[in-house]
């Protein structure tokens, strides 16, 4: 039986208390203002938190004199207040009906007294705020919000019970935040071993820090949950097919991510998963009115039931999720890696990153100049609009290229494509140059028109926002400035603090070696350059034996064609991309791109096979899984398109990096705590970090002991390597390479080579 069916239905309030602590008051009266709490009566069975005489007491008998007396004066002598020597059993019955309105310290802590002395199984959690400065238009009714300005309202309680029937109760509280008494007994409930459901922890989470309450050893997301059980459903190809310009693109993407946020509100998962929502038909309202709400003022009895409603459908949307992860077998990945990443990742929009203002406006004025000699070069070649679709057609079909650009029946100059085909005009690095600077000079991150209250950029880094399982970032995306800009990430305090990254190389190579089981390609990765060694067995009787022997740097220095041809070849078998899309990355043949990958995938027939395998059983039984269990879906059944045979080879790969990604981070993050460390960005496969300068080697050491650990945790048979950057600790750079943001500066161009020399 449903635990949560049988939890009771959301009744009206009961009034501010319904203990001997509070009073009560029938659920059709307006609760009105809140004001102080009545003086409470005192229950007939006891007086002053003590039995009263002649009610159920005892006789005591005193085995030791003065005993009691002594140990309180002793206590008063240390300035530790008297505790009572006997703690009373609460009534359930007197808050299992009704809401209970906790304002102050005794109210506070009767609630805790209840949550240590019922058997609760989980807690019902969720926060109402404002903001104490305006929020940001971002687009299509989206906005951004200073988490550093947060203003706590109310944090409504759900404590649950469950009973062997399969029955539970329920009881209601809404805390009111504003009130400083109640937030001890508050941080002592959340440091009790059970787990805090709520719905966008993330919220909750920022509230109880903004307050310096502690984060609960076990939570759970309902809104974390509802994604994992529907990743890859709302994909921007399930939309449509047709091929389109980047922006077209790009708003696909934006609708895809709608989709998701929408499916996975609190009020849809409600819908979907049978748990009623009494405010569900008002809930934008309801949210809206505390966003205005003025400290001093009370809250109405509409908006004390709605808060509670909040925390009650989390609690009730818990054990239905809890058997969805047993059904689809996603348990253990939503236990060990999603829930606890969930707190991980809303430290990083906690803490934020601190870009250099100055060298902001420095990038503006840049990009302008940029832009005008790129177009002016671009236009010299015959190039009208790097960002028009129909310019773009007709400038690739006179030079002869169009052919490189086709992609089902027409023509796409998105980005992978024009990167593809870099080096077979001198046109094309500077189109893509151009379009780059563009969204550069635009972008919010430069404007410090989303810099928080502490000085410091707080992206929003969406849990699950890829169909891999991969994190995403957005307003704004301070992890896509490109290379040559990392710099102007640094330190609060460049003085004192310290930024760096550990980056788990070539990881992708190593996972798709351990997943498929192919023990020649283990041997490859393992300890080394993995293209380096494909590059050694693919040419071996091209090379002499002296040259094959050189060490990784000298061979990567000496044979860098050769070592990317087999970059190129390995992402091609992981991503399924044809002989055709080969060719158009490599200046060659589609017939001799065939031959040649033929030749390097006889080098791993296992992992062929095993790829093959993965798509063709993925396409029959609906979806794609991760190493441990997680499972990216198919929106259609039948013959999986070209497009779904890709991503059912290669989101086992990219989906499984992930994994061994998140545990690694929710370790780290625990960790750093220890240093005054935090982590700030989660990039690809790399972490970057802030911590004092005196920690700076310690910290970096532990970080990449960490990654290597879980990655050989997940896979014994692989020897990970990993780059540890901490060279330059004044900002954020690219392998210690911090000239690349002065050097962009003059001309992009400098900086790219400044990076790849």
């Amino acid at each position: 039986m449903d635990a949560t069916n049988n939890l009771p239905e959301t009744p009206g309030a009961r009034g501010s208390a319904v203990d001997p602590d509070a009073t009560t008051t029938d659920p059709q009266v307006d609760l009105g203002p809140p004001g102080p709490p009545a003086t409470p009566r005192p229950s007939p069975a006891t007086r002053g938190g003590r039995p009263a005489p002649g009610v159920g007491a005892k006789p005591k008998i005193d085995l030791s004199p003065g005993w009691d007396e002594r140990v309180e004066a002793a206590g008063r002598d240390r300035g530790v207040p008297p505790e009572p020597t006997r703690i009373i059993p609460r009534a359930p019955e007197l808050y299992a009906g009704g809401l209970t309105y906790v304002q102050d310290a005794a109210g506070a802590g009767a609630m805790l007294d209840l949550a240590r002395q019922r058997p609760v199984a989980f807690v019902g959690i969720d926060c109402e705020y404002r903001f104490s400065r305006r929020m940001v238009a971002i687009k299509k009714g989206r906005s951004w919000s200073d988490p550093r300005s947060c203003v706590p309202l109310l944090m409504s309680v759900a404590l649950a019970e469950v009973g062997a029937d399969g029955g539970g109760t329920l009881y209601r509280f809404v805390v009111d935040l504003r009130k400083p008494a109640v937030l001890p007994p508050l941080a002592e409930l959340l440091r009790q071993p059970v787990t805090f459901v709520a719905h966008f922890l993330r919220a909750a989470l920022i509230c109880l820090w903004t307050l310096g309450l502690p984060t609960p050893t076990m939570a759970w997301d309902t809104c974390t949950a509802e994604r994992a059980f529907r990743l890859g459903l709302h994909h921007a190809r399930y939309r449509s097919t047709a091929i389109g310009d980047d922006a077209e693109s790009e708003r696909s993407r934006e609708e895809a991510e709608e989709d998701v946020d929408f499916s996975c509100s609190l009020v849809s998962t409600c819908q979907r998963r049978g748990v009623p929502h009494p405010f569900a038909a008002s809930k934008d309202r309801l949210q809206r009115s505390f966003l205005a709400h003025p400290d001093d003022q009370p809250f109405s009895a509409e908006q004390l039931e709605y808060a509670a409603a909040d925390a009650v459908a989390a609690a009730r949307l818990y054990p239905i999720q809890v058997l969805q992860a047993l059904v689809q077998n996603a348990l253990k990945h939503l236990m060990d890696v999603e829930m606890p990443w969930a707190v991980t990742n809303a430290s990083m929009v906690w803490e934020g990153v601190r870009v250099d203002p100055g060298l902001c406006r420095d990038v503006t004025d840049a990009c302008a100049r940029h832009a005008a000699e790129l177009s002016g070069r671009l236009a010299e070649m015959g190039v009208g609009n790097a960002g028009s679709h129909p310019d773009l057609e007709a400038f690739f079909g006179t030079i002869g290229l169009l052919d490189a650009f086709r992609k089902q029946g027409g023509y796409t100059f998105d980005d992978g494509h024009l990167g593809a085909a870099e080096g077979r005009h001198p046109a094309i690095p500077l189109i893509r140059a151009l379009r780059k600077i563009k969204r550069l000079g635009s972008d919010r991150l430069l404007g410090g028109e989303l810099v928080g209250a502490d000085g410091r950029l707080h992206p929003d880094h969406r849990q699950l926002g890829t169909d891999s399982g991969r994190n995403s970032m957005r307003d704004p995306n301070v992890g896509g400035i490109g290379k040559a800009l990392r710099p102007l990430v640094v330190p609060s305090d460049p003085a004192g603090w310290a930024i760096g990254e550990v980056d788990l190389s070539q990881i992708e190579v190593l996972i798709a070696a351990a997943e498929t089981g192919d023990a020649d390609l283990i041997a490859m990765v393992n300890g080394r350059d993995v293209y380096c060694a494909m590059a050694r067995s693919y040419y071996a009787d091209e090379m002499s034996a002296e040259e094959r022997a050189l060490p990784d740097d000298g061979f990567a220095e000496r044979f860098r064609a050769r070592r990317d041809r087999m970059k190129v070849f390995t992402l091609a078998t992981m991503y399924n991309i044809t002989p055709f899309g080969l060719a158009r990355q490599l200046g060659i043949s589609p017939l001799r791109a065939a031959g040649e990958r033929d030749r390097f995938l006889a080098m791993f027939p296992v992992m062929g096979r095993a790829m093959r395998e993965a798509s063709a059983y993925g396409a029959i039984r609906g979806h794609a899984q991760l190493c441990t269990g997680l499972r990216r879906h198919r929106a259609r059944v039948g013959m999986p398109s070209p497009w779904e045979v890709n991503w059912l080879r290669n989101t086992p790969i990219q989906g499984s990096a992930s994994v061994v990604f998140k545990v690694a981070g929710n370790r780290l993050y625990r960790r750093y705590q220890h240093y005054g460390a935090k982590l700030i960005l989660a990039l690809h496969d790399a972490y970057v970090f802030e911590c004092p300068r005196e920690h700076l080697e310690t910290v970096g050491r532990i970080t990449a002991e960490v990654m290597v650990g879980v990655v050989q945790e997940y896979y014994p048979r692989l020897n990970p390597r990993v780059d540890v950057n901490i060279e330059e600790p004044h900002c954020w750079n690219k392998g210690g390479k911090d000239r690349s943001l002065v050097l962009w500066l003059e001309d992009p161009e400098l900086a790219r080579k400044y990076l790849k020399s």
